[in-house]
């Protein structure tokens, strides 16, 4: 469907081309649906660009031989995936989840390849070497603590970054890049902010609690948790 390919590397049928005017029929299909998925009651859509289906063949190199605005250069070819991820993300609330499965390497000869190294920003590879190194390291906390008859319990950070250190609200507040806002007149650094409402949110003491915070200033406030997003220094 992308391209006329001597030969399909998933499947032994060679695909027709599309139009173009059918491939901007197919972004709007895929906008649509998550539309429809959030009015269903989902909690979010991911899009599936792997694996050698359609989004990932109109990335792929080896598939895509096409002459028009889809195809050609690898900026061409992520036209179709990147025209997808911003219509559904803004037809959809900024609350309702969207993530994109990505195949790095298509382990075909002539296919995607070393697209964390080459095609991606610092910033994506930053964030995603983080998070594994986030699992690296929560692994070998376990099973360190297992020798002392700990046990490690890993609890979300969902809609902290988010919601407003101030009121509490998640519904009043906009984030942009590193600043979390707020309408009640809240504005500071959204990381902090995030780990500060998770600190309170998971500490036993009700005297910590956010809503104690209401209207209390952050400096006479002794007991309130503290963000953890600060550096260290392990010896």
């Amino acid at each position: 469907m992308v391209s006329s390919i001597a030969e399909n590397a998933y499947n032994a049928q060679n695909p027709r081309v599309l139009e173009t005017e059918a491939v901007e029929s197919l972004v709007e299909r895929f906008v649509d649906a998550a539309e429809r998925a959030q009015k269903a009651g989902f909690d979010g859509v991911e899009l599936h660009g792997s694996h050698g289906y359609l989004i990932q063949e109109f990335m792929s190199p080896r598939n895509n031989h096409r002459d028009d605005r889809y195809g050609g250069n690898f900026e061409a070819r992520m036209r179709f995936p990147t025209e997808i991820v911003e219509g559904v993300r803004n037809a959809i609330d900024d609350a309702f989840a969207l993530s994109f499965r990505l195949s790095a390497e298509e382990f075909v000869d002539g296919g995607l390849t070393d697209v964390l190294e080459t095609h991606w920003s610092v910033r994506t590879n930053a964030k995603l070497h983080n998070f594994w190194a986030f699992r690296a390291f929560i692994d070998r906390l376990a099973c360190t603590a297992e020798e002392f008859g700990i046990t490690v319990e890993v609890r979300t950070e969902a809609w902290t970054s988010q919601t407003c250190p101030n009121c509490g609200s998640t519904e009043d507040t906009t984030r942009h890049q590193d600043t979390l806002t707020c309408t009640c007149g809240f504005e500071g650094h959204a990381d902090l902010a995030a780990s500060e409402t998770f600190l309170r949110r998971h500490q036993n003491s009700e005297s910590s609690d956010w809503r104690t915070r209401h209207n209390v200033s952050r400096q006479r406030h002794e007991e309130v948790a503290r963000p953890m997003a600060r550096p260290m220094c392990l010896k």
